[in-house]
């Protein structure tokens, strides 16, 4: 039995499913498998796995009809043996050491769940315009029961880091132990977010969190394709709904949560949403509908009717709480053209 199960959803991935497989491959940690899980892919991809898992006795590939990426990772983790689980998609890779440090930290820390930091790469027709390296002060974070008594606690959760808790499975390691006693695995039914319910319900389950002050994933980030740059109409209820089970957690941690991050990262989340909108060629009718329908939302109302704390809060998350809350749909339309106008010329888009 492996030590660490590796989980790989795949699905038209073939131009980057090498890649990511050959950082896996060339890991100085050996005691792993990797599970590819090619979900109904029409390119070559479902060949590319067969070929590696026909080569290498670590890896195992299972087809099966597309349903999605929750629905991938769920196979993983069914057919995962090891004794930590890790996630790792198709279009992304990590550095040699990687999982040996995320199993060293596992293991020396006897906590529940690991989290590194991470390498944003975003490219633009293939080439890497802009680096960005996502780093966490080293601790170890005692979720049951939180205290006020810790100095440091106040500071995390006014930190990016307590954000990064409940976003993203790939910068993560988890015990199967605790995944299969709780019967935990990620809903089939949402395209939003899919990885913040996962995640609090496995932090509901643990006492502690190992955070680490390294970085070793490289996260890709496309100008075309991505999951992340897709809009629907749902999404901006979605946004709502993945706010509230953050608050909802961090208020049945402790009696006086700290929110103000959770409540800005909302309101980014309400411009990325628009913006979305407008890459996606909605009108500008459609881009004020959508303002008028994001006002509207109580997770909204809430949150713009709550005191913010000037002192924790940045000034990106302050001009957001601005707009939607006094200034007029048009401004705010401008204000989404400015933010990708801006983001592209950072070589973020």
């Amino acid at each position: 039995m492996p030590v660490l199960s590796i989980i790989m959803p795949v699905f038209n991935a073939e131009r980057t499913l090498r890649q990511a497989v050959d950082s896996v491959i060339g890991q100085c940690f050996k005691d792993w498998e990797l599970i590819l899980v090619d979900d109904g892919s029409r390119d070559g991809s479902g060949v590319i796995c067969d070929s590696f898992s026909d080569t290498h006795e670590k890896i195992r590939t299972f087809h099966q009809e597309n349903r999605g990426l929750s629905a991938a990772r769920n196979t993983g983790l069914l057919h995962s043996v090891g004794q930590f689980v890790a996630f790792l998609d198709s279009d992304d890779l990590v550095e040699p050491d990687y999982y040996r440090r995320m199993v060293n930290a596992m293991e020396a820390s006897g906590c529940g769940m690991v989290m590194s930091g991470y390498i944003r790469e975003f490219l633009r027709d293939g080439v890497c315009r802009k680096r960005m390296t996502v780093t966490f002060e080293s601790r170890r974070l005692e979720l049951s029961p939180m205290t006020e008594s810790d100095p440091g606690l106040v500071e995390f959760w006014r930190s990016d880091a307590s954000y990064n808790l409940f976003i993203h499975v790939w910068n993560k390691l988890y015990r199967r132990e605790v995944l299969r006693q709780a019967e935990l695995c990620f809903n089939e039914l949402l395209d939003f977010a899919e990885d913040v319910p996962f995640n609090v319900a496995y932090l509901q389950q643990i006492g502690s969190v190992c955070i680490t002050a390294w970085e070793g994933y490289h996260y890709i980030c496309k100008n075309q394709g991505n999951l992340t740059a897709r809009w629907s109409e749902g999404l901006i209820e979605a946004n709502g709904r993945t706010w509230r089970i953050i608050r909802d957690f961090l208020q049945g941690k402790t009696e006086n949560p700290e929110l103000s991050l959770a409540d800005g990262m909302y309101l980014r989340g309400c411009f990325l949403n628009l913006e979305k909108a407008l890459t996606a060629g909605q009108t500008y009718r459609q881009l004020v509908s959508a303002v008028r329908r994001t006002r509207k939302l109580p997770e909204t109302r809430e949150v713009l009717g709550l005191p913010p704390a000037y002192r924790d809060i940045s000034l990106e998350f302050l001009l957001y709480r601005g707009l939607l809350k006094w200034m007029p749909a048009f401004l705010i339309c401008a204000a989404v053209y400015l933010r990708r106008s801006l983001k592209r010329r950072m070589g973020r888009l």
